[in-house]
Parts: structure tokens; sequence; C-alpha cells
């Protein structure tokens, strides 16, 4: 990946002691959890992250699958055109797109395998087909999880 491509996947998470910008290079990782107490600004976080992956990109770029059992959270991006998935609310359609999340991940494992690609950047620059970057923002993943625990979490361990 150019060292472009990299900026472009850079966000900044927060400030450190000394004051300095503290930034993920999101090319490099494949998950984050962020937890905390109730009232911590846990969803504003995950909202502050949202529009800092839109912000440069455009549809074709990327795709978000969006999760709030409470239905209040992502209230402003329900229309949104990178939404992959209509907001998601309840734990059958939680686990259905877990299911397709796996099975989506599979098939990119295949398709980089098979072009000889190792990440998302380096197939889009080679390839005919491109692969959009996926995000999953799970406000309250608890609430979820609760629901039906042993295959959510088996799916999740998968993924």
């Amino acid at each position: 990946m150019s060292n472009k491509s990299k900026r472009d996947w850079n966000i900044v998470l927060g400030v450190t002691e000394k004051g300095e910008k503290f930034s993920v290079d999101f090319s490099e990782h494949a998950h984050l959890f962020i937890a905390g107490m109730t009232g911590t600004g846990k969803s504003e976080f995950l909202m502050y992250l949202i529009s800092q992956v839109i912000k440069k990109r455009t549809h074709d770029d990327v795709g978000l699958v969006l999760c709030d059992p409470k239905r209040v959270e992502f209230v402003g991006i329900k229309q949104n055109g990178y939404l992959l998935y209509p907001v998601i609310s309840d734990s059958k359609h939680f686990e259905s797109m877990l299911k397709w999340a796996v099975g989506e991940t599979e098939r990119r494992f295949d398709l980089l395998e098979k072009f000889g690609n190792m990440n998302i950047g380096e197939h889009n620059k080679h390839e005919k087909e491109k692969m959009k970057h996926s995000f999953i923002f799970v406000d309250e993943m608890s609430d979820f999880v609760y629901a039906n625990r042993k295959s959510i979490e088996r799916d999740l361990f998968s993924l």
C-alpha cells in the first residue's frame, strides 16, 4: 500500500498525556473494540469514527453496517448511501448480518488468495473487481449477545 493510501486510513483517536495526537492506521487493523461504563462517551466516539471513515471516501470505497438495539444512536445516518444494510436493531437481524460478514470475509480471503494480493488496498490497485472497505459499528454489543450468545459468539470469533 502506498504511503498516501496508508495516510488515508490514519484516524486520530485522541490525545496523549503530552498533548500529542494519538492515531491508528486502520489499514493495519481488522478490529477495534471500545468499552467503558455508561455515560463515558462510547456512542459519541463511534459517531466520530464513522464520520472519519466516510469523510474522504465515496460509497464505492466504504460500506458500513450499523447496529443499535436502542434505535437512537445512528438516527442521523439511517438514510446514508454508505450503508450495506438498514440499521440493525434486533438480535435476529444482527445474527444474520454476522453470518453474512463471516461469509463475506471468506469470499474476500478467497479473492485475495486467487489474485495473490495481501490486502484490499493492494487488490484494488491491481484488480478490476474492487472491494469496499467494510466497517461494522455496534453500539451496545451486550444487548445483541445476550439474545443468542452461542451463535453470535461463534460468528464473532470467526471474524
